[in-house]
């Protein structure tokens, strides 16, 4: 038996324009409180059929860049800031106690820097990349993915009528893990995001 999930939030903010609206700066802050914060719990078989309360508490920062220096140019930039954590969570069948741990599925920082280029002729280019900090995969904070970074690419053509582009995502292989799981104890699995795709996308208007 388990209790609904409530919760308060509070966020303030700040969004401003800076040199003739060519710089955009964005300050976000937000706390969130939940109080009998759903936790699906794992059996021996290591499914999960049980669910328990916690109370978790969640602090954060967003601060997002938008610039375009010159026409057709535009850049981008982005940093999150995130603490989250089990105020108070004991597991009721096995007695663990996991207060003060991380939130599991939460990266303490998550970042974007991005450049684009669109030019009157219509050839168009991006390049990005992304980054995620340390994550855990488990109430017990014994399973993790360290910090990492992929780089994304994308070159085309941009027309009246229709659109093509050459796209590489992960273009440096990067490997990470996307969650990871006890089962069965002390056996580790886990699945891993994808690795270095190119493809062709086109796009047409009517």
């Amino acid at each position: 038996m388990f209790e609904p999930e409530k919760s308060w939030s509070y966020e303030v903010g700040l969004k401003s324009n800076w040199l003739d609206d060519r710089l955009q700066a964005n300050l976000a802050l937000f706390i969130t409180d939940l109080q009998d914060y759903q936790v699906a719990l794992p059996g021996p078989d290591g499914f999960f059929r049980n669910i328990t309360n916690a109370e978790v508490g969640i602090r954060g920062l967003e601060l997002e860049l938008l610039a375009e220096p010159v026409d057709g140019l535009s850049l981008n930039a982005s940093l999150g800031l995130l603490s989250g954590e089990f105020k108070r969570y004991k597991n009721p069948f096995s007695g663990e106690d996991f207060s003060g741990n991380r939130l599991n599925y939460t990266p303490n920082l998550t970042y974007n820097l991005g450049a684009q280029y669109r030019s009157a002729s219509g050839l168009f280019g991006r390049v990005e990349l992304q980054g995620l900090g340390t994550t855990y995969f488990d109430d017990g904070n014994q399973l993790k993915q360290d910090p990492y970074v992929i780089a994304n690419a994308r070159i085309g053509y941009e027309a009246q009528d229709y659109s093509i582009y050459f796209f590489a995502n992960n273009l440096f292989n990067q490997e990470y893990l996307n969650n990871a799981f006890i089962f069965p104890p002390p056996t580790v699995i886990g699945s891993f995001g994808e690795r270095t795709n190119y493809g062709i996308q086109t796009q047409f208007r009517f």
